[in-house]
């Protein structure tokens, strides 16, 4: 078990943690509810599918979306195995159950109350390392923007506020929430080398669920012709050995 948590990581919990604002109190619990983040992709990747059936070769714009699903599917599959079986075997206790003075929310989510000075591990055995919100969150973020790069920017900020909603709500310490982000990113990377071959076939040009726009297809072929012709004039069978 990891039971020992360095000092480090309490410090960095308790600046979290201790910070309370009644806008963060109502927000940040949104941020864990698991069934709202799947809606979350399930609406885009619907919105993909509707986007695919208005093109002219639907089934051709349309591979590539049902792909993704269920690569996305996969991802998060194995991740949530790889937890689960992480968390059963360390065992250590969430912030809320061994930290005195951390905030935690009352059952029902009722409110909030804060531990006493004196407060002592109310359990021995618990499953804080590591957060699976931060894995499954990392890893459907890294595949979604490998799949639709365009989007990276929004799609990245969903793991890092749901990391620190659970910091925040005394679920885990930032160990865990960094732990879980690189198991997910791991296995999300892992997913993405596999399946290359795949996502290439399905769309040759990108590989992703997006095609290019006209103008960036034109400028990239531009500067591939630029590229060949600077290289046939600086090949060495073209260079004069006359002295």
């Amino acid at each position: 078990m990891i039971q020992t948590i360095p000092e480090w990581d309490k410090q960095i919990f308790y600046a979290v943690n201790g910070s309370r604002h009644d806008l963060f109190d109502a927000v940040m619990p949104v941020f864990s509810y698991t069934w709202l983040l799947w809606a979350l992709g399930i609406g885009a990747f619907s919105l993909w599918a509707f986007l695919a059936l208005r093109r002219v070769d639907k089934w051709k714009h349309l591979r590539p979306v049902l792909f993704g699903m269920v690569l996305i599917l996969a991802t998060a599959g194995v991740t949530d195995v790889v937890t689960v079986a992480v968390k059963d075997h360390v065992g250590r206790l969430r912030p809320a159950q061994a930290l005195p003075l951390a905030y935690h929310q009352l059952k029902h989510k009722s409110g909030w109350k804060q531990n006493p000075a004196a407060y002592k591990p109310s359990r021995k055995w618990s499953d804080s390392f590591f957060s699976g919100h931060a894995s499954h969150s990392m890893a459907v973020a890294v595949t979604a923007a490998t799949l639709c790069p365009p989007l990276s920017p929004v799609i990245y900020a969903m793991p890092f506020v749901v990391g620190y909603s659970r910091v925040y709500l005394g679920k885990h310490y930032p160990s865990d929430v960094l732990a879980g982000w690189l198991v997910g990113a791991g296995i999300a990377l892992l997913a993405r080398r596999l399946t290359r071959g795949i996502r290439e076939r399905l769309d040759p040009e990108t590989g992703r669920l997006h095609t290019k726009p006209a103008s960036a297809s034109w400028f990239s072929a531009l500067r591939a012709k630029l590229a060949a012709g600077s290289t046939k004039r600086c090949s060495p069978s073209k260079i004069s050995h006359k002295s």
